[in-house]
């Protein structure tokens, strides 16, 4: 692997420093010159006279984590842009007459046609995920009865069947006794925002498989001794999880190294 010359000393750097270094997110490529992520914890052992012994630490590859991230940051700013260029759909609810009218880009986040329907309530409250409409009906109820902004997170259905994800924010309108006129509001497209979420925790979920699943001993270490472990760990040393956390790594080793430092002074 190759480590940019700058990189690697400011590791040292900070590791002589502060003793130990959590989470250190460095871009380095392999023998292929593919660039992957990785993210180091490491420490320094030291001997009785604070001599630097050697370093000792984990790398965790977070190739997918930074992409996954990379993905929700254009996905951030590509929203931003539609916000910025008001290409994002509107809407108008007259609750007196029980009118809806809707902008054609409103219309195409729903996955609909516009010219090619007639706007209603109905035609909105089709589109939306089942399992999402009624909760999305209480706040707007909630919105007008507390006179509040209104905003939810609900899935649509697209016509072909696929699946797109809307937030929707709105305000009603109110007379002089306060009884609601209308509600004016927007729609925008978050599908990519939530599509990388989603990446997000699924390469969460597959370190946390692979962290659980290895019968490599794991220990995760700050300067307060372990905050978690694997079950492998535990069964190295013939004891649960619970009693490993707050521990330090010489509370588990021989008094004395095979070098004849002292480990608790390490």
């Amino acid at each position: 692997l190759y480590v940019d010359p700058d990189r690697r000393r400011e590791f040292i750097r900070l590791l002589e420093e502060q003793r130990v270094v959590r989470e250190f997110e460095s871009q380095v490529y392999r023998q292929d010159g593919n660039p992957i992520w990785v993210s180091e914890n490491a420490r320094v052992v030291r001997d009785a006279a604070d001599n630097i012994l050697y370093y000792e630490g984990t790398s965790i590859d977070i190739t997918d984590r930074k992409r996954a991230e990379a993905a929700q940051r254009e996905s951030e700013e590509r929203l931003r842009l539609t916000l910025n260029f008001s290409r994002i759909g509107s809407w108008d609810w007259n609750m007196g007459t029980g009118v809806m009218s809707a902008s054609e880009d409103c219309l195409r986040l729903l996955g609909l046609t516009p010219g090619a329907v007639d706007v209603s309530y109905q035609l909105w409250r089709d589109r939306v995920h089942p399992d999402d409409i009624d909760r999305v009906e209480q706040a707007v109820a909630t919105s007008l009865q507390t006179r509040t902004d209104y905003e939810a997170e609900y899935r649509v259905i697209y016509p072909d069947g696929s699946i797109h994800w809307i937030v929707a924010r709105g305000r009603g309108v109110y007379d002089a006794s306060g009884q609601a006129l209308q509600m004016l509001g927007v729609l925008i497209d978050i599908t990519d925002r939530k599509l990388a979420e989603e990446a997000v925790s699924q390469s969460e979920s597959r370190f946390r498989a692979l962290y659980e699943a290895t019968r490599i001993a794991v220990f995760l270490v700050d300067q307060n001794g372990c905050f978690d472990c694997n079950q492998a760990a535990a069964d190295l040393f013939h004891t649960c999880r619970e009693r490993l956390i707050g521990t330090h790594p010489s509370d588990l080793s021989p008094r004395l190294q095979p070098g004849g430092q002292d480990s608790i002074a390490l």
